[in-house]
């Protein structure tokens, strides 16, 4: 991990760089990476719901502004998977307790809100 993450990095081979480090974070750090494994994996399954929910809104903004609607051909919501070891790595370096709470309902309301002048 230490000679060929960063060459791919450096390569522009960002996956294997990833993927470098996620194999090295298992096998380094094996009871770290399960327990992460399993908080990432009930996360995605408690934010599905949210993410359906955001795909929705997404939607029917799309059908309801014809402006929208001509410069938008179609809305797609997905859950972003982020990397074991770069999760780890962050949670290490500022003592950051995992998973950290995160306001989806915030999140839309500031997104689907109407610009303010």
């Amino acid at each position: 991990m230490q000679i060929f993450a960063p060459l791919a990095r450096l390569l522009g081979l960002y996956s294997i760089k990833e993927e470098l480090e996620d194999l090295s974070f298992r096998f380094s750090e094996p009871d770290s990476a399960v327990r992460l494994a399993a908080q990432l994996a009930t996360m995605r399954a408690a934010q599905a719901a949210g993410v359906c929910k955001a795909r929705s809104m997404l939607q029917e903004a799309l059908v309801s502004d014809p402006y929208l609607a001509s410069c938008v051909e179609r809305i797609d919501v997905e859950q972003q998977n982020k990397a074991l070891y770069s999760i780890w790595r962050y949670a290490r370096a500022f003592a950051v307790a995992f998973p950290a709470p995160v306001c989806l309902e915030a999140c839309w309301q500031f997104c689907l809100s109407p610009v303010q002048q």
